[in-house]
Order: C-alpha cells, then structure tokens, then sequence
C-alpha cells in the first residue's frame, strides 16, 4: 500500500510539473497583463509590475501629449520637416515614416505617421511644433506620466528608442493608454488599420500606411476581435505590443512584452490573440498571477497565411515530456517488480 501511494505520489508531482511547464511557455511573452477594461480586472499578469524597455509602445505617450497640447483645429495646421529632426535616424537604426527634410506635412498626418508606420522622424517633428525641441517634449511626457500617477516610467526621447532609464510597466502603459484612448482623436488613430495622408510639396499622392500588426491579425483570423493596436521592438524589449479587443460585447486589453522578434511570425500578436482567445475560461476564475520570471518597422511586410505557432520551445517541452512519461513508467515497473 506505501509503494502504492508512492506511486500516485509521483503521478501527482509529474502532473503538476507538467502543469507549470505549459504554463511557462503558453506564451512568447515574458511580461504580459490582460484587463477586462470596464471592471479593471486583470485576468492574466506575469511580471506586470517589472519595468521594461516599452520601444515604440512610447508613442502612445507622445501622440497623447501632443493631441492634450493642441487644439482641434491644429490638426489642420502644416509643418515643414528640419534638417536637425534626421540626425543619428538611421545610425540608430529608428524606424520612420518617410518623411524628408524641407517637406510640408499636416499635423494630423504626422500623428498618423507616429503611430501606424511608427515614424521617429515624426515623433520629432510633432516634438518641435508643439515644444521646440524634443528634450523639452519629452519633460511633458514625464510630467503627464507624474500626473497620471506612472510611478516606474520615465522617458528620455519620444520614439522609444533604447535607453537605460526608458522605462515602464504593464500596469503603468495600461493606465497610459487608458488615458490616451479617452481622447477621441487618439482612439481613431489607434484603431485605423490604414491611412491615407494629404499631398505634400513632395509627394503629391501624399502617403499610405497600413498598420502591419492589424493586417496580420485579419490574416490568420478574420474574426479576430482586435480594435487597435500598437507594436514596438528593439533589442531590450523584445517584441513588445498594446492591444485591445472587443469579445461579447466587453472590451480588453492586452500589454506584452519580451517575446521574439520575427519578421514574418509577428509572435507578439499571435501572444495577443491566444490571450483574447482565453477571455471566457480566464473571465470566470479569479485573477490569476504567474510566478516571476523575468522594431516596430515602417515597412509592411507580407505575413504567411498561417502564423507560426509552434516553436523550438514546444518541440524541447514535448521530448522532456516523453522522457519523463518514460522515467515514470520505469519507476512503477520496478515498485510492483519488487512487491
């Protein structure tokens, strides 16, 4: 009867092992916080209170301050492109939205052009309409964190480009963007999966940016329930994104970070998609917390038909898995050998 309960002991511990395993890599993400918006209720967290580097997820900041800056009708205001706002761009490797020295664009087509090709070149540029430099943007950034009551982000430029005291938390960019999507303005920009800009004096089609994260989602699924989003990647922060989704009539909200970077497997949406695929099992347990562990591009790439869902990861998990059904095996062979 010991060796039996031995047994079942074992069975148990491999069970629960198997359990936490999954669970580690059921995302790519390393830091992640799903909320039912309306409640507040967090539904999925791991390390959502550990800062991170939040990339381009930053100009969710910046074109919030700048639409709280400025009245409606300087939307329709015009701005010509310096010199001094490409400098170091492509040395720092910052994605951009096409724009050139000398070229007179609207204001609303600059926020545009922050958000859906994540132009640097346009974080500077709105940085020098609004407050004539970017160092000084960037103090209204981290004003508007204090009064937001962000107590682990700080900024230290307007694109999200790496920096050691660029921080923030899931916790602190989901307040954020809370913020920013009360602003009608913003909650069109974040939403649009394509713009279309005015002419310029240099490119008289004017431009058109597709939102690549929006455009993948509609690929792999095209009933997914995303209602916006916005990415970003560098190498501190992985690939990192901000989402929200509409799923039976509530809206969530999905900030992640720390996943791979491919640029045609897009894993930091794949994450967001299994976690709004979770919302009605996660909805109706408590609030669950995983133990700690500890670029975004301007060009739209074509994404497969088929995400790539199954990674290195999985195939390790699936061989130790066999390698301990086997070692368990062997153990209750040789307990009921020896009674």
């Amino acid at each position: 009867m010991k060796k039996l309960s031995f047994v079942l002991m074992i069975i148990a511990v491999f069970f629960q092992m198997k359990t936490d395993v999954y669970a580690s890599q059921n995302y790519y993400s390393t830091t992640y916080l799903l909320v039912e918006r309306e409640s507040g209720a967090i539904l999925e967290q791991l390390n959502a209170d550990q800062p991170f580097h939040p990339a381009s997820m930053t100009k969710i900041m910046t074109t919030y301050v700048a639409l709280e800056m400025m009245d409606e009708s300087q939307l329709q205001d015009t701005y010509t492109m310096t010199h001094e706002i490409f400098n170091d761009l492509v040395r720092m490797d910052a994605s951009v939205a096409g724009f050139d020295a000398g070229e007179t664009v609207r204001i609303i087509d600059i926020l545009y052009g922050i958000m859906l090709p994540s132009g640097a070149d346009a974080t500077r540029a709105i940085a020098d309409y609004i407050s004539g430099s970017e160092a000084a943007f960037v103090h209204l950034m981290n004003k508007k964190a204090h009064e937001l009551g962000l107590k682990d982000t700080h900024f230290e430029n307007t694109s999200g480009l790496d920096h050691p005291n660029h921080l923030t938390t899931a916790h602190d960019l989901r307040i954020m963007l809370e913020a920013a999507l009360k602003n009608s303005t913003f909650q069109k920009i974040f939403a649009a999966s394509e713009y279309h800009s005015a002419p310029t004096n240099y490119k008289e089609s004017g431009y058109t940016w597709v939102d690549k994260n929006l455009e993948f989602a509609n690929r792999v699924d095209p009933q997914n329930p995303l209602t916006g989003a916005k990415s970003g990647y560098t190498e501190l922060a992985g690939s990192a994104l901000a989402s929200t989704a509409s799923i039976q009539g509530k809206s969530y909200m999905v900030i992640s970070a720390g996943a791979p970077y491919g640029p045609f497997d897009f894993y930091n949406v794949q994450d967001a998609l299994k976690f709004y695929a979770h919302v009605p099992e996660a909805s109706t347990s408590t609030s669950k917390t995983t133990p700690t562990n500890v670029r975004s591009e301007s060009i739209v790439v074509k994404a497969p038909d088929k995400p790539a869902l199954f990674s290195s990861n999985l195939l390790f998990l699936i061989g130790a898995l066999t390698t301990v059904v086997g070692f368990l095996m062997y153990l209750i062979r040789k307990v009921f050998k020896d009674s």
